[in-house]
């Protein structure tokens, strides 16, 4: 079976997965740059995040390319609930990646010179 070419929206979708993975990468080059040279735990925070997102992007990336193939035995109807199934896991990954980056304040810790002087009787 011949693989039927590409229209004109598969190539939009194709072209659009394409520029997010880009800008995504972008995204974590620049701020791994900054957090480089700044030593902040939070811009390395934000880089690990961004990390996260692009992995989301490459997973859309390969999901559409393969939505779009023909229909072939195995599957009548064509692979475009590919797509959804991949933004189930794209969720997946955001949700796990901020739901790890959200781990809130320290909690106070007792150290020495905030305990109060024991009373001498």
């Amino acid at each position: 079976m011949s693989a039927a070419p590409p229209t004109d929206h598969a190539r939009r979708k194709w072209r659009a997965a394409w520029l997010g993975v880009v800008l995504t990468a972008s995204a974590v080059a620049a701020k791994g740059a900054v957090a480089l040279v700044t030593g902040s735990s939070a811009v390395r925070a934000e880089t690990a995040h961004s990390l996260s997102d692009l992995l989301a992007a490459r997973i859309a990336l390969v999901a559409v390319r393969a939505a779009d193939r023909p229909p072939d035995p195995r599957h009548p109807f064509g692979h475009q609930k590919l797509e959804h199934v991949s933004a189930v896991v794209e969720a997946s990954c955001s949700s796990s990646s901020r739901r790890s980056s959200r781990s809130g304040p320290p909690s106070p810790s007792a150290s020495p010179s905030s305990t109060p002087a024991s009373a001498s009787p």
